[in-house]
């Protein structure tokens, strides 16, 4: 199956020439090298920068025009943290002065309302996640949860995550700063974080392919 060129979001909108559909011809071929099935090609997000895309029951691709998300996701794919989602193949392909990144992942479950509560944890670029950031945080939450216990097991629990997430951020120094509900999804019964766009991290040796 081809990529439908005509269903792309407006920020990826290319000239629909013999050129560009050769450069979409280079990216199934990088698919079908990585035993990558396109089955489907659905929508199903939609960010600042990228968007989101079925592609089977098992990956989605990502495109973005934010290449800090594509060196921070590259990273994540050379060490893998188990509550980061599972990234395949990243890559970039240049489309003359055109430049879109692909970022594969594994395709997940949504989360539950439960994670409301954390939204927005920080949003600034001045609050990246750490672990300092992590342990204040949950410091004044807990307060307003002292005397429901159920409640404070369980923010307790998504503490415990969220700062393994935020000491793996500091080992791989990556900044960060856009936890919140919709960049939550679950595997089984694991919260896994899945979006880490507008990031900062040390630069990757990423592969670029030439479209024409």
């Amino acid at each position: 199956m081809k990529i439908p060129i005509k269903r792309l979001n407006k920020k990826f909108s290319l000239p629909n020439t013999p050129k560009v559909q050769q450069g979409w011809d280079r990216v199934i071929n990088r698919f079908n090298d990585m035993n990558i099935s396109i089955e489907s090609f659905i929508k199903l997000g939609e960010g600042c920068y990228g968007c989101v895309y079925a592609i089977n029951d098992r990956q989605v691709v990502k495109l973005t025009k934010d290449s800090s998300e594509l060196h921070t996701m590259a990273i994540v794919m050379k060490y893998p943290h188990p509550s980061i989602v599972k990234v395949i193949d990243v890559f970039a392909v240049k489309f003359g002065r055109n430049v879109i990144n692909f970022i594969i992942e594994e395709k997940l479950d949504n989360a539950d309302y439960e994670w409301k509560l954390f939204a927005n944890l920080a949003n600034e670029d001045t609050n990246w996640i750490t672990p300092y950031l992590v342990s204040t945080t949950r410091d004044n939450i807990i307060k307003y949860y002292k005397d429901n216990v159920y409640a404070a097991e369980r923010l307790n629990e998504k503490f415990d995550w969220l700062d393994a997430i935020a000491h793996y951020f500091q080992l791989h120094k990556i900044k960060f700063a856009d936890i919140h509900f919709d960049n939550i999804m679950k595997k089984k019964d694991k919260h896994i974080l899945i979006d880490l766009g507008c990031s900062r991290s040390p630069k990757q040796n990423v592969e670029y392919l030439n479209a024409y």
